[in-house]
């Protein structure tokens, strides 16, 4: 209906949790060929951005995480080589240029952790979409991307949009808050 709706030149990209853990059977399903154009795997922010760059040339192989249609072969997409995964030194400040986030939310959202410090669970897809691997920023990196967001902002209220924090990191916040005077709710 996108296609249809907005031209066959648009191109439509899958991600997150789900695309990450059926990748290889959505990769293989001829209903997704015809519908998507790109699956993005694990982290997507730095693939996704580098798919951007790449749509002039059409070199999407060099894009880690990805997997893009096969110009080669009718149906079939190719996965490229490169894997990605975010670091605790790749949280910032969430960047809202251009958009007034405070006229539509009372709190600015962050995101200081990727994956789940147990990454266990047969339920849950983030033992598969990143191999048990977690990363979080420091309380200090995260007391620094507060104290920047307000300043950008005027915000004193932040919401975690992460999955699972683990109660030391939590408490070692909540200690460095209260040491550096910043006054906030967050949840």
């Amino acid at each position: 209906e996108l296609k249809e709706r907005y031209g066959q030149n648009i191109n439509i990209v899958l991600g997150g949790a789900q695309v990450t853990k059926h990748a290889e059977y959505l990769s293989r399903d001829k209903n997704v060929y015809d519908l998507v154009d790109f699956l993005v795997v694990r982290d997507g922010e730095e693939p996704l951005l580098k798919l951007l760059s790449a749509f002039p040339e059409k070199n999407y192989l060099n894009v880690s995480n990805l997997y893009s249609k096969d110009p080669q072969a009718q149906g079939l997409y190719q996965k490229s080589e490169g894997v990605f995964f975010m670091h605790p030194h790749d949280f910032l400040v969430p960047d809202f240029t251009g958009f007034e986030i405070m006229d539509y939310e009372d709190s600015v959202p962050l995101m200081v952790s990727k994956g789940c410090p147990w990454a266990q669970c047969s339920f849950c897809s983030y033992a598969s979409m990143r191999h048990g691997i977690y990363y979080a920023a420091s309380p200090e990196r995260t007391i620094a991307i507060i104290k920047k967001a307000q300043e950008i902002y005027g915000a004193d209220e932040f919401y975690f949009l992460d999955d699972a924090l683990l109660p030391k990191f939590m408490g070692e916040l909540a200690e460095g808050l209260i040491k550096n005077n910043i006054d906030i709710k967050w949840g």
